[in-house]
């Protein structure tokens, strides 16, 4: 497959923007960011089904070395997206992948382009950072803007959270929404992907600064709840480093699934200020939370001692 998509990408990589189109590379970025497993690919669904934001389908990350063009093609199906968006089609996924073709993408195989090699780990270093192909980066992006005429969202977790320092730097007008949820529900869900899917039975996910370390233990619970917590640090200091801490939305899991329509004001607000959010704008779902033990009661015990060990707080025994 990825050599017919390199072959497909061959054919429209030279493809360009029309001058005519409102010239649009300035505009606003919305990343995502959350550790794995928290809500953020529901955050996406969300805000992509507004219609208030351009993003990135499964069908135009199809086209990772001509963003540009992936965009028009996806524009070409609008009103076949207007009923996907009220449909519970457009909000099912798998493990952070939407099901969909009109379903929001990652993106991976375009940011793997400009972050993928540098390092063994997510969490890149100055010195790396200085490799990224920062015109290009900015270039291909402004011209997605272009072709969508608003804003859009992004969500890679894989790149952008250990990475949020550096994407303010380099699209100065971006805003980070940042999904948070009870680490205990986050390592959960990721030891159950170890456990049910033999390829990833090793790892699965981010890998953190510290991953050598990590990978180098024996037990899968000390050896998950390492990673989240070490995730977070990695997040934590990233967003630390960030400027402008204004430009940062937080919202936890559970509310993100009851009040949909608050999140949403909550992102068009900081996005563009009170007065341009409608009071009209009504998301009619609401989605059910998942946080349930799924774990024997012992294996609920070892995971939440090794999570209170390394976050240094309480986890709590009744969920």
């Amino acid at each position: 497959m990825e050599r017919d998509l390199s072959l497909l990408n061959d054919q429209v990589v030279d493809f360009s923007v029309k001058e005519e189109l409102v010239d649009m590379r300035n505009g606003s970025v919305v990343f995502i960011l959350g550790l794995p497993r928290s809500g953020t690919t529901l955050a996406h669904q969300i805000l992509a089904s507004t219609g208030l934001f351009g993003y990135v389908s499964n069908l135009a990350a199809k086209f990772y070395r001509s963003p540009a063009f992936g965009a028009l093609l996806q524009k070409s199906f609008e009103m076949e997206a207007k009923v996907l968006f009220k449909s519970d089609q457009f909000f099912s996924s798998d493990y952070g992948r939407a099901n969909s073709f009109l379903g929001p993408s990652e993106f991976g195989y375009f940011w793997n382009r400009f972050f993928s090699g540098l390092e063994e780990t997510h969490c890149l270093s100055e010195s790396s950072l200085k490799k990224v192909d920062v015109e290009s980066l900015r270039k291909e992006i402004g011209d997605m803007l272009c072709v969508h005429q608003k804003s859009i969202i992004l969500k890679n977790n894989t790149w952008f959270n250990s990475q949020a320092n550096f994407l303010e730097e380099v699209f100065p007008n971006s805003i980070f929404v940042l999904l948070n949820r009870e680490p205990f529900y986050v390592a959960q869900s990721i030891l159950l992907k170890r456990f049910n899917d033999p390829e990833h039975k090793n790892w699965w996910s981010m890998k953190p600064s510290n991953y050598r370390d990590i990978q180098s233990m024996e037990d899968s619970f000390k050896q998950v709840a390492n990673q989240v917590c070490a995730l977070k640090k990695d997040l934590d200091r990233s967003l630390d480093k960030i400027v402008d801490k204004t430009k940062v939305v937080e919202i936890d899991y559970e509310s993100l699934c009851r009040d949909p329509s608050g999140f949403i004001r909550h992102v068009i607000t900081k996005l563009k200020g009170p007065k341009e959010v409608s009071e009209e704008i009504r998301f009619n779902k609401t989605f059910e939370v998942g946080n349930s033990v799924r774990l024997s009661e012992q294996d609920e015990r070892n995971l939440k001692n090794y999570l209170m060990g390394y976050l240094q707080i309480e986890i709590p025994r009744e969920v």
